[in-house]
């Protein structure tokens, strides 16, 4: 299907301030619906309380309200811009409630108002916990025995009906927020309570807990005509019992048999046909590790949090795709951007492993419990690929921030409990003493009787530990610095495990590959990391020549970006702070006065392209230069003639080049007045000359450059450089200088 044109005017609501398990993953997400929306033409209303994010500024939509998430603002921004649309599934479970109590209200229909995507119909089936039963009891997907309840009394009656232990689940929460496992009647009935005091409708559900059976996670998307695939499948290394926000997460599955995935893929994928979901959508799924019994968690009928997850790790842009269905688009519509061969209705092939590490602020909140449960407690993740899950791990521990660079936590002085207690816990200490059992002798099976974590994952940590043992034990030899490279150690680990004092042999550098979502089947029509490189200064007679590199943020677009020569000084000054902080990385370098004179100008410019490229915090894939020749660098590398009017990333390193040599410009100003430097740049222009005569040569002056080449060397200047000039003609000289540049 086409655009649905009668779509004109949209109001999208954001997922407002970050709170735990609604943080930036929903910026990103709403970010791309606005975009998509604004490239096919429509009006786009944006209401968000959140200003610090990506998605309220001021390019993202037509209009902007920083207002309170509420009905009643929100029914007050309908009635004033008066938009035919809501687009509610892209700012998490905020923007979905909200839309849901107007549309409860039948305040939609009266003000002639639609929601795109899924329809209220579908989500009240997805999020009502009572109407989710009926429905997968419509198709013959098995449900955790379980009921509704709207008091306390009726949360005892259904845990004495299924028996205990039992899980709270409330009704259109975020997080699990509310919830909770309950062992007794005692702790049922402070859960019950908190549950329902953090439901909207206040409704929980109560069910059986099935605590060690695995969670597995289906990323899906149906389109409104009934096409659907399975982006991404998803498994915790915790059973249930952990919220997956608070669990390791694992991408693709890693444990499951082939009749068990392509059961639970059918599961999902059956389960959004018959609720009616139009875009992107989270299945969630228990599965008896013991049999091929399993059932359905919940269905998360928006844009989640895991979506963000599997978007980054398959390169399936979820929130975009869903953006496009809900313009009426289908899947088979809709190009791949990577590849521009295949279409949305291809799903995604990963020929590595993904891994989310938790992070928790327990760090700034001592007193906390760091016990884990159904409630959300991270604050943050990490998302590490890696062709191993031991690789994936390593990367993710690291880019965690708890102070490790190996699975190796210090001892708590205060904590003797012996190993075996201490695996009992259900904290966020768990990974590490998982590791400290199997380093301690601990056998796998062991540590699977106490914790219920799947053999695979155990098994894959007991290598590691077998192979720091025999590191300690052998040294570093080279076979040992292979293995241990291939399981993500960095060197520096390496030799203090080992207690080295040097590599056994040379160091390996790191390999920069892309996620195409195609496991590399096909040739991407462009790389992803593209940086733009430019110079400012190889003309003037004064200062260093200056080169800057970037690689801009797709998702974090950038307005008037041009030349820099045909931008004001003003407008540069004013985009060169946006470039800064939206590119993915930049970097500025330079050639000093000194080595202008020793290699030449042409030289000296290819020496800081080459130093602004490798000062680059991401390293590129493509690396674009303007003009007719490339610096010397281990990167593709191609040369555009006017690259800089051409190539937004070029124009942007333009910018930068620019605006950082005319700031040192102004500095040697103040070092050396009378020059004018502040004023010309450094250019020979007649003023700078006539400065240069009257006051001499400065050591910030390029020695081979003429006319000061002439006044070093003693000889004399032609009389047309020092003649006074006019206005109009200084003006002229100035900008002749400048298209030189």
């Amino acid at each position: 299907m086409p655009l649905d044109t009668s779509i004109k005017k949209v109001l999208v609501i954001g997922s407002g301030p970050i709170v735990i398990g609604q943080a930036a993953e929903f910026d990103y997400a709403g970010a791309q619906a606005c975009r998509i929306l604004k490239e096919a033409g429509v009006n786009v209303v944006l209401c968000n309380s959140n200003p610090a994010t990506i998605m309220t500024d001021q390019a993202m939509a037509d209009e902007i309200y920083l207002e309170p998430l509420t009905t009643e603002t929100i029914k007050r921004i309908i009635k004033k811009e008066k938009p035919d649309s809501i687009l509610a599934g892209l700012g998490g479970q905020t923007g979905l409630t909200l839309a849901m109590q107007l549309d409860k209200e039948g305040f939609l229909e009266e003000q002639g108002v639609r929601l795109l995507g899924t329809d209220a119909k579908a989500i009240s089936r997805a999020e009502d916990r009572e109407l989710f039963k009926e429905a997968m009891a419509e198709i013959g997907q098995p449900v955790i025995a379980s009921d509704i309840a709207e008091t306390v009394d009726q949360a005892l009656a259904v845990a004495e009906k299924i028996g205990y232990p039992v899980i709270v689940r409330p009704a259109f929460t975020l997080g699990g927020a509310g919830g909770g496992a309950a062992a007794n009647e005692a702790e049922l009935r402070i859960i019950a309570q908190t549950g329902l005091d953090a439901s909207p409708i206040t409704q929980i559900l109560v069910e059986r807990a099935i605590f060690g059976w695995k969670e597995i996670e289906f990323e899906t998307m149906r389109d409104s005509v009934g096409n659907v695939i399975a982006v991404c499948s998803m498994e915790n290394f915790d059973p249930v019992g952990v919220h997956t926000g608070d669990s390791i997460v694992v991408a693709p599955t890693q444990t499951l048999a082939d009749k068990e995935f392509q059961m639970l893929r059918k599961a999902s994928l059956d389960i959004i046909t018959h609720l009616g979901i139009v875009g992107g959508c989270n299945v969630q799924l228990a599965l008896n590790p013991d049999s091929f019994e399993y059932a359905v968690i919940e269905v998360n009928p928006r844009v989640s949090r895991s979506s963000a997850l599997a978007s980054k790790a398959t390169g399936y842009p979820i929130a975009k795709i869903t953006t496009k269905i809900a313009l009426g688009y289908t899947l088979d519509e809709i190009k791949n951007d990577i590849t521009g061969k295949t279409c949305a209705c291809f799903e995604p092939t990963l020929d590595y492993i993904v891994v989310k590490m938790p992070k928790w602020p327990f760090d700034k909140f001592a007193d906390a419990s760091r016990k884990l449960g159904t409630q959300m407690k991270a604050t943050g993740e990490v998302m590490a690929i890696a062709p191993s899950f031991e690789m994936a791990l390593m990367k993710a521990v690291r880019g965690a921030e708890v102070g490790l660079d190996s699975l190796n936590r210090k001892n708590d002085p205060e904590d003797h409990a012996p190993i075996w207690e201490r695996l009992r816990r259900v904290d966020d200490h768990r990974l590490f003493t998982i590791f400290e059992a199997l380093k301690g002798g601990t056998s796998i099976d062991e540590i699977f009787s106490i914790t219920r974590i799947d053999r695979w994952f155990l098994a894959k940590l007991k290598k590691m530990a077998d192979f720091e043992k025999a590191l300690a034990a052998d040294g570093l030899t080279e076979a040992h610095y292979e293995a241990g490279k291939r399981m993500g150690y960095p060197d520096k680990t390496l030799m203090r495990l080992s207690g080295a004092k040097a590599l056994p042999c040379p160091h390996r550098d790191a390999v920069y590959k892309m996620v195409d979502t195609c496991g590399a089947e096909l040739d991407a029509e462009t790389p992803l990391l593209t940086a733009g490189v430019d110079e400012a200064g190889r003309g003037p007679l004064a200062g260093p020549v200056c080169a800057a590199a970037v690689i801009l943020d797709p998702e974090r677009p950038i307005e008037g970006l041009a030349d820099s020569k045909k931008l004001t000084a003003k407008k540069r000054e004013a985009l060169a702070p946006l470039i800064k902080e939206r590119a993915l990385a930049w970097s500025v370098a330079w050639a000093s006065v000194e080595e202008i004179d020793e290699l030449n100008i042409l030289r000296a410019t290819m020496l800081a392209m080459r130093r602004a490229v490798e000062g680059l915090a991401t390293k590129p894939e493509l690396v674009l230069v303007d003009g007719n020749r490339t610096p010397e660098i281990p990167f593709r590398v191609e040369a555009i003639v006017k690259g800089d009017a051409k190539v937004p990333a070029i124009s942007a390193a333009s910018i930068l080049a620019k605006t950082e040599r005319d700031r040192v410009m102004t500095e040697l100003d103040a070092e050396y007045p009378g020059y004018g430097f502040a004023r010309h740049a450094g250019y020979g222009t007649a003023a700078h000359v006539a400065a240069i005569l009257a006051s001499g040569v400065t050591p910030v002056h390029r020695k081979t450059f003429e006319p000061v080449k002439s006044l070093v060397e003693g000889r004399p200047i032609e009389p047309k450089a020092t003649k006074p000039r006019g206005r109009k003609a200084r003006g002229k000289a100035e900008k002749s200088a400048k298209e030189t540049e």
